[in-house]
Protein backbone atom coordinates (compact mmCIF):
# COMPACT_ATOMS: atom_id res chain seq x y z
CA UNK A 1 0.00 0.00 0.00
CA UNK A 2 1.29 3.45 -0.93
CA UNK A 3 1.73 5.69 2.10
CA UNK A 4 0.45 9.07 0.89
CA UNK A 5 -0.62 11.28 -2.03
CA UNK A 6 2.94 12.38 -2.85
CA UNK A 7 3.99 8.75 -3.19
CA UNK A 8 0.98 8.11 -5.46
CA UNK A 9 2.14 10.88 -7.78
CA UNK A 10 5.67 9.43 -7.83
CA UNK A 11 4.15 6.01 -8.62
CA UNK A 12 2.23 7.54 -11.57
CA UNK A 13 5.36 9.26 -12.87
CA UNK A 14 7.50 6.12 -12.66
CA UNK A 15 4.87 4.07 -14.52
CA UNK A 16 4.32 6.91 -17.05
CA UNK A 17 0.57 6.74 -16.57
CA UNK A 18 -0.77 10.30 -16.84
CA UNK A 19 -4.42 9.23 -16.87
CA UNK A 20 -5.83 7.84 -13.64
CA UNK A 21 -8.97 7.38 -11.56
CA UNK A 22 -9.18 7.40 -7.75
CA UNK A 23 -11.99 5.66 -5.82
CA UNK A 24 -12.84 5.03 -2.21
CA UNK A 25 -13.65 1.39 -2.99
CA UNK A 26 -14.33 -0.95 -5.88
CA UNK A 27 -17.33 0.02 -7.95
CA UNK A 28 -18.39 2.63 -10.49
CA UNK A 29 -20.20 4.84 -7.98
CA UNK A 30 -17.23 5.40 -5.69
CA UNK A 31 -15.07 7.74 -7.78
CA UNK A 32 -13.29 10.57 -6.00
CA UNK A 33 -11.10 11.84 -8.83
CA UNK A 34 -10.66 11.26 -12.57
CA UNK A 35 -8.21 12.96 -14.92
CA UNK A 36 -9.58 14.58 -18.07
CA UNK A 37 -8.50 13.87 -21.59
CA UNK A 38 -7.90 17.54 -22.39
CA UNK A 39 -5.70 18.38 -19.38
CA UNK A 40 -1.99 17.96 -18.98
CA UNK A 41 -0.41 15.58 -16.52
CA UNK A 42 0.78 18.52 -14.40
CA UNK A 43 -2.73 19.99 -14.22
CA UNK A 44 -4.15 16.59 -13.32
CA UNK A 45 -1.62 16.15 -10.49
CA UNK A 46 -2.37 19.58 -9.07
CA UNK A 47 -6.11 19.01 -9.19
CA UNK A 48 -5.64 15.57 -7.61
CA UNK A 49 -3.76 17.13 -4.67
CA UNK A 50 -6.51 19.66 -4.07
CA UNK A 51 -9.25 17.01 -4.18
CA UNK A 52 -7.39 14.78 -1.72
CA UNK A 53 -7.10 17.68 0.73
CA UNK A 54 -10.79 17.06 1.40
CA UNK A 55 -10.61 13.27 1.47
CA UNK A 56 -8.79 11.62 4.37
CA UNK A 57 -8.65 7.93 5.12
CA UNK A 58 -6.65 4.71 5.36
CA UNK A 59 -7.71 3.09 2.07
CA UNK A 60 -8.16 4.41 -1.49
CA UNK A 61 -7.78 2.82 -4.91
CA UNK A 62 -5.91 4.34 -7.84
CA UNK A 63 -6.19 2.92 -11.34
CA UNK A 64 -3.85 4.36 -13.99
CA UNK A 65 -3.25 3.93 -17.72
CA UNK A 66 -0.93 5.34 -20.34
CA UNK A 67 -3.65 6.24 -22.83
CA UNK A 68 -6.93 7.92 -21.88
CA UNK A 69 -9.10 5.58 -23.96
CA UNK A 70 -7.27 2.41 -23.04
CA UNK A 71 -9.24 -0.20 -21.05
CA UNK A 72 -6.50 -2.81 -20.78
CA UNK A 73 -3.20 -2.93 -18.97
CA UNK A 74 -4.42 -0.82 -16.04
CA UNK A 75 -2.12 -0.14 -13.10
CA UNK A 76 -3.93 -0.56 -9.79
CA UNK A 77 -2.76 0.16 -6.26
CA UNK A 78 -4.10 1.05 -2.81
CA UNK A 79 -2.94 4.09 -0.86
CA UNK A 80 -3.50 6.04 2.36
CA UNK A 81 -4.24 9.74 2.78
CA UNK A 82 -3.64 10.59 6.44
CA UNK A 83 -2.07 13.82 7.77
CA UNK A 84 1.67 13.47 8.03
CA UNK A 85 3.18 13.44 11.54
CA UNK A 86 4.56 16.85 12.52
CA UNK A 87 8.35 16.89 13.05
CA UNK A 88 9.65 17.06 16.58
CA UNK A 89 10.29 20.56 17.85
CA UNK A 90 13.75 21.52 19.05
CA UNK A 91 14.45 19.89 22.41
CA UNK A 92 11.83 17.11 22.04
CA UNK A 93 12.81 13.46 22.45
CA UNK A 94 11.75 10.22 20.79
CA UNK A 95 10.98 6.67 21.90
CA UNK A 96 12.74 3.68 20.27
CA UNK A 97 14.11 6.02 17.64
CA UNK A 98 10.62 7.03 16.45
CA UNK A 99 9.16 10.49 16.79
CA UNK A 100 6.37 10.96 19.34
CA UNK A 101 5.24 14.57 18.87
CA UNK A 102 1.98 13.92 20.71
CA UNK A 103 3.79 13.30 23.99
CA UNK A 104 5.55 16.69 24.00
CA UNK A 105 8.83 15.59 25.57
CA UNK A 106 11.27 18.33 26.63
CA UNK A 107 15.04 17.98 26.68
CA UNK A 108 16.74 18.16 30.08
CA UNK A 109 18.56 21.41 29.25
CA UNK A 110 15.33 23.08 28.16
CA UNK A 111 13.56 21.83 31.29
CA UNK A 112 16.31 23.28 33.52
CA UNK A 113 16.05 26.62 31.76
CA UNK A 114 12.29 26.77 32.20
CA UNK A 115 12.54 25.80 35.86
CA UNK A 116 15.18 28.51 36.44
CA UNK A 117 12.91 31.11 34.84
CA UNK A 118 9.97 29.94 36.95
CA UNK A 119 12.03 30.15 40.15
CA UNK A 120 13.18 33.64 39.20
CA UNK A 121 9.60 34.73 38.58
CA UNK A 122 8.45 33.31 41.93
CA UNK A 123 11.29 35.03 43.82
CA UNK A 124 10.41 38.36 42.18
CA UNK A 125 6.78 37.95 43.23
CA UNK A 126 7.84 37.17 46.81
CA UNK A 127 10.17 40.19 46.87
CA UNK A 128 7.41 42.48 45.62
CA UNK A 129 4.97 41.16 48.24
CA UNK A 130 7.55 41.69 51.01
CA UNK A 131 8.29 45.25 49.86
CA UNK A 132 4.58 46.02 49.67
CA UNK A 133 4.09 44.72 53.22
CA UNK A 134 7.02 46.79 54.52
CA UNK A 135 5.72 49.87 52.71
CA UNK A 136 2.26 49.36 54.22
CA UNK A 137 3.80 49.03 57.70
CA UNK A 138 5.85 52.21 57.26
CA UNK A 139 2.81 54.12 56.02
CA UNK A 140 0.81 52.98 59.04
CA UNK A 141 3.61 54.05 61.40
CA UNK A 142 3.92 57.43 59.67
CA UNK A 143 0.16 57.94 59.85
CA UNK A 144 0.20 57.20 63.59
CA UNK A 145 3.00 59.73 64.15
CA UNK A 146 1.25 62.37 62.07
CA UNK A 147 -1.96 61.77 64.02
CA UNK A 148 -0.20 62.12 67.38
CA UNK A 149 1.51 65.32 66.25
CA UNK A 150 -1.77 66.71 64.93
CA UNK A 151 -3.46 65.99 68.27
CA UNK A 152 -0.71 67.82 70.14
CA UNK A 153 -0.92 70.82 67.81
CA UNK A 154 -4.70 70.83 68.14
CA UNK A 155 -4.46 70.99 71.92
CA UNK A 156 -1.85 73.77 71.81
CA UNK A 157 -3.52 75.74 69.03
CA UNK A 158 -5.44 78.15 71.34
CA UNK A 159 -2.17 79.12 73.01
CA UNK A 160 0.17 79.31 70.01
CA UNK A 161 -0.27 83.06 69.61
CA UNK A 162 0.88 83.74 73.15
CA UNK A 163 3.71 81.20 72.93
CA UNK A 164 5.09 82.66 69.71
CA UNK A 165 4.71 86.23 70.87
CA UNK A 166 6.58 85.70 74.12
CA UNK A 167 9.27 83.55 72.47
CA UNK A 168 9.99 86.10 69.75
CA UNK A 169 10.01 88.86 72.36
CA UNK A 170 12.71 87.12 74.38
CA UNK A 171 14.89 86.31 71.34
CA UNK A 172 14.49 89.72 69.69
CA UNK A 173 13.60 92.29 72.35
CA UNK A 174 12.95 95.01 69.78
CA UNK A 175 10.47 92.88 67.84
CA UNK A 176 6.76 93.67 68.18
CA UNK A 177 4.81 91.44 70.48
CA UNK A 178 2.88 88.67 68.73
CA UNK A 179 0.00 87.49 70.81
CA UNK A 180 -3.68 87.47 71.37
CA UNK A 181 -5.34 90.87 71.41
CA UNK A 182 -6.11 92.22 74.85
CA UNK A 183 -3.37 90.24 76.62
CA UNK A 184 -1.11 92.00 79.13
CA UNK A 185 2.68 91.91 79.21
CA UNK A 186 4.48 89.02 80.88
CA UNK A 187 5.18 89.36 84.60
CA UNK A 188 7.30 87.40 87.01
CA UNK A 189 4.31 86.00 88.89
CA UNK A 190 1.16 84.23 87.80
CA UNK A 191 -1.14 86.43 89.83
CA UNK A 192 -3.85 87.86 87.65
CA UNK A 193 -2.64 85.95 84.53
CA UNK A 194 -5.01 84.18 82.18
CA UNK A 195 -4.71 80.45 81.45
CA UNK A 196 -3.04 81.21 78.13
CA UNK A 197 -0.48 83.43 79.77
CA UNK A 198 0.23 80.90 82.46
CA UNK A 199 0.66 78.14 79.81
CA UNK A 200 3.00 80.30 77.75
CA UNK A 201 5.13 81.15 80.74
CA UNK A 202 5.27 77.54 81.90
CA UNK A 203 6.25 76.30 78.43
CA UNK A 204 9.01 78.90 78.17
CA UNK A 205 10.46 77.89 81.51
CA UNK A 206 10.13 74.16 80.73
CA UNK A 207 11.53 74.49 77.19
CA UNK A 208 14.60 76.31 78.49
CA UNK A 209 15.67 73.24 80.48
CA UNK A 210 14.01 70.36 78.60
CA UNK A 211 14.95 69.88 74.92
CA UNK A 212 12.40 67.05 74.55
CA UNK A 213 9.53 69.15 75.80
CA UNK A 214 7.31 68.65 72.75
CA UNK A 215 7.81 64.87 72.72
CA UNK A 216 6.90 64.74 76.41
CA UNK A 217 3.78 66.81 75.79
CA UNK A 218 2.72 64.43 73.02
CA UNK A 219 3.26 61.40 75.24
CA UNK A 220 1.34 62.97 78.11
CA UNK A 221 -1.52 63.90 75.80
CA UNK A 222 -1.73 60.34 74.46
CA UNK A 223 -1.58 58.86 77.98
CA UNK A 224 -4.35 61.18 79.11
CA UNK A 225 -6.53 60.22 76.17
CA UNK A 226 -6.05 56.53 76.92
CA UNK A 227 -6.64 57.14 80.67
CA UNK A 228 -3.32 55.45 81.41
CA UNK A 229 -2.92 54.49 85.12
CA UNK A 230 0.64 55.81 85.13
CA UNK A 231 -0.60 59.20 84.02
CA UNK A 232 -3.27 59.22 86.75
CA UNK A 233 -0.72 58.30 89.40
CA UNK A 234 1.75 60.95 88.21
CA UNK A 235 -0.97 63.55 88.19
CA UNK A 236 -1.82 62.61 91.76
CA UNK A 237 1.77 63.18 92.85
CA UNK A 238 2.07 66.52 91.00
CA UNK A 239 -1.26 68.05 91.90
CA UNK A 240 -2.23 67.77 95.56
Amino acid sequence: MIENVDKVIEWLEVNETPHFVVSSREGENSKIFESREDESFEDAKNRFRRVMDFCRGNRFLVKARKDYKSTRGLFTEEFRNNPESAPLASGQASISGQANPGLGYIAIGELDRRLAEERKSIMQDVKIERLEAENKELQTELLEKDTAFARAIHKLEPYLGTILGNTVGKIIPQAPVIGVAGMEEDTDTTDGMTDEERLSKALQRWGAVEPDMINIIEILAEMAEKKDNTYTMAKGFLIK
